[in-house]
């Protein structure tokens, strides 16, 4: 699910708003040195790192020629190798782009594999999720969204770096150079697509899995931009990225549905917290071992570092369902949801008087055991089932309770047959034998009461 239900670009980017959210307790701390604010206990405890020089100056200049570009360019390479303890046998290829050859780039490459029947396909599956309303044109929308998101990219087919730098090179362009150098250097180590498993075809395999590696990369990459931020920024790099913060706007992102806000936001700062927590407990040899002999292969384990890296998503296996339903059925896929996606589902719904508390929801979905879900379809109805298992019978009642209020509060209460109906689309949640349960979403009744028996047989 959670590589399913947007393109799969292994191309590794720093998205605008993303990055914002993570650095803007940092930029306000900096605010201090840079005014002598008095008032400064709170946000100085909250990055107690902070250190820069007062004899700082600055360094990046609105309107830089290409060899002084290209020399803030290297030098930020040697602070993040000297930061990350990585280093780069061969020299990377830098490459600058205007917001418009960005724009060319977001239609031309990194959509070309994205095609508008698996945008159709998905756009059905988060709708019978109640994720996203009806008629949502999602291939449109990412390729708005990833335009006006993207600040730079590392591109590992290529290696090579591509900064977007209209108004020359300031705060933000050397910080985000910063992020995706470290991803230049992770993939030179561990090699993204072969060591490592993190390619198209593996994510489409397993998109839970490709799910907490592209946390484990962004967390990495995160952190340490954070890190360059806090010992190398200069007072220029802080002025710039604070006009930045204030004069920034980004109508598309505002206008996203709420599970995808969050969804886009996840790899970074709930990954930047796991790192954290790998560095707490054995440094460097821990960031090595993720990376390496001990991958992350569930949101569960980003999401609850002290899980990792020992609780391992539990087998769930569905039947084969399509032919149950008839000739004129197909189905077009079959993968895990996840904690995170469970907890996206009940706290993020597109219809807000749908949604749960998120600290009840936390709780429901912290009991995640593993799950297998199936999108099914005819051409004119379609229908989604996922049976999950829990760690215990009380994290199942927990989470079939959470899953009982949301089904009623967007479908109303079930019937004898234990489906109700209403705008279009019916749902039947299902106890099963084991700690688990059974959550069936259709544009058809009759297909409801079909995969009812399915499942139970």
């Amino acid at each position: 699910m959670n590589s399913e239900n947007k393109p799969i670009i292994i191309l590794i980017i720093v998205l605008i708003a993303i990055f914002l959210c993570c650095c803007v307790c940092l930029l306000a701390a900096s605010a201090l040195f840079i005014t002598r604010a008095s008032s400064s206990s709170e946000l100085s405890t909250q990055l107690p790192e902070l250190n820069f020089s007062p004899a700082s100056t600055p360094t990046a200049l609105p309107n830089t020629t290409d060899t002084d570009s290209a020399a803030q360019f290297a030098q930020i390479e040697k602070e993040v190798s000297t930061l990350r303890g990585l280093d780069l046998e061969t020299p990377l290829q830098r490459e600058s782009l205007t917001t418009a050859q960005l724009e060319q780039r977001v239609t031309t490459e990194f959509f070309k594999d994205y095609t508008p029947q698996e945008a159709a396909e998905d756009e059905t599956t988060l709708s019978l999720l109640g994720l996203l309303p009806e008629d949502f044109d999602l291939l449109d929308f990412y390729k708005k969204l990833y335009t006006e998101q993207i600040a730079g990219y590392y591109d590992n087919e290529t290696k090579s770096m591509y900064v977007v730098a209209d108004q020359g090179i300031g705060g933000m362009e050397r910080s985000t150079y910063a992020h995706e150098f470290t991803h230049a250097l992770q993939d030179a180590t561990y090699d993204f697509e072969g060591r490592l498993g993190y390619s198209d075809e593996a994510c489409e395999n397993n998109s839970e899995s490709c799910a907490a590696l592209q946390a484990l990369i962004e967390g990495d990459a995160t952190y340490t931009q954070m890190a360059w931020l806090s010992e190398y920024a200069t007072r220029q790099d802080i002025l710039d990225l604070q006009s930045f913060v204030t004069t920034f706007k980004s109508p598309i992102l505002d206008s996203a549905p709420a599970f995808m806000q969050d969804d886009m936001n996840f790899a970074y700062d709930q990954g930047s917290d796991f790192i954290k927590a790998l560095l707490a407990s054995d440094g460097d040899n821990a960031i090595t071992a993720a990376f390496t002999s001990q991958k992350p292969v569930s949101t569960e384990q980003i999401m609850h570092p002290s899980r990792y890296p020992d609780d391992k998503p539990l087998a769930v296996t569905l039947p084969e369902l399509a032919n149950d339903l008839g000739s004129t059925w197909q189905e077009i896929d079959r993968e895990t949801i996840g904690e995170w996606y469970t907890w996206l589902i009940l706290a993020r719904a597109n219809d807000d008087d749908y949604r749960q508390i998120e600290s009840l929801v936390s709780a429901a979905a912290e009991g995640w055991g593993g799950d297998q879900y199936a999108v099914l379809t005819d051409g004119n109805d379609s229908a989604f089932v996922v049976t999950y298992q829990w760690d215990t019978s009380e994290d199942s009642d927990e989470a079939y309770k959470a899953f009982l209020t949301y089904t009623q509060l967007r479908f109303g209460r079930q019937d004898a047959s234990d489906i109700a109906c209403v705008n279009g689309y019916c749902s039947s949640l299902m106890k099963n034998p084991d700690q688990g349960f059974t959550w069936i979403v259709s544009t058809s009744r009759d297909a409801v009461s079909t995969l009812q028996s399915s499942v139970r047989n």
